[in-house]
């Protein structure tokens, strides 16, 4: 009897037990808060050394919104986006983490240094894209002042042509000056080899007559000299007379060249 009282008691006790067992056993397997976020922050540090940098500050978003009790996940959302070169975001979490992380935080000073140099591009890629707009606007008021202009034309040319020359040719020598030059150039020359052969043969003949003792033939040969002497003195001054009836006659042009309407031309003129 009192077995039988005591068997619902037994089962009770049982199913408690069991039913304990079963919910220690699920709380077990949940993850905690800390774990779900590191799990998240692991998955952005293989997507930022992968170089996906948006997709690693996304992550390390998500991890912080899990666990806000870590700052730290918004300083590593804002390297991810500085290394990006999303600037504006890395502003963004970079503020953010220094309002909510104690100034003692390992990482509170960097922070403050990254804002700063992120700040420092943001103003030098304005001030970039602010001279490139004036310069885009000064080219389109430069092409437009052009486009505004008439357009003027090249003034004509004029072709100016030399006045012609006329080349008058001196008047034709005397027929006779030029041949009577050459004649008595010609002579001249022969009585001066003429005498100059004389004179040379007159003194080697009066040396050998001085040798032989020959009077008759020293005179002879001082008679030979001297004709050869005479000779040579008429042979130059007739060759001198020559040079200059040639040298005193007048020259004609031979060649004249002169501009004419059609262009140059050369005309042969003068007498020969």
């Amino acid at each position: 009897m009192a077995s039988s009282r005591r068997w619902p008691i037994r089962l009770s006790t049982a199913l408690c037990l069991a039913l304990c067992a079963v919910g220690w056993s699920a709380a077990a397997q949940t993850p905690s808060v800390k774990d779900r976020a590191a799990a998240a922050s692991i998955m952005a540090k293989g997507e930022l050394d992968a170089g996906r940098f948006a997709k690693a500050a996304e992550l390390y978003h998500q991890a912080y919104a899990i666990d806000a009790s870590e700052p730290g996940y918004l300083f590593s959302a804002a390297r991810a986006a500085d290394k990006g070169e999303d600037l504006p975001a890395a502003e963004r979490d970079y503020t953010a983490f220094l309002k909510v992380a104690p100034p003692k935080h390992e990482k509170y000073e960097a922070a403050q240094n990254y804002l700063l140099d992120v700040r420092s591009r943001i103003a030098r890629a304005l001030q970039k894209q602010v001279q490139e707009m004036k310069a885009k606007q000064e080219a389109a008021k430069a092409a437009a002042a052009d486009g505004a202009k008439p357009a003027t034309a090249p003034p004509p040319t004029v072709e100016t042509k030399p006045p012609p020359v006329v080349v008058k040719p001196a008047p034709p020598a005397p027929t006779w000056q030029r041949p009577a030059a050459y004649a008595a150039v010609g002579l001249g020359l022969v009585g001066v080899g003429l005498g100059a052969t004389m004179v040379a043969t007159g003194n080697s003949d009066g040396a050998e007559a001085a040798k032989r003792g020959d009077v008759a033939a020293a005179r002879s040969a001082d008679g030979k000299v001297t004709a050869g002497a005479v000779a040579l003195g008429v042979g130059a001054a007739v060759a001198a007379a020559g040079g200059w009836l040639w040298w005193s006659a007048p020259e004609a042009p031979a060649v004249a060249v002169a501009p004419l309407a059609g262009g140059m031309q050369v005309a042969v003129v003068g007498w020969f």
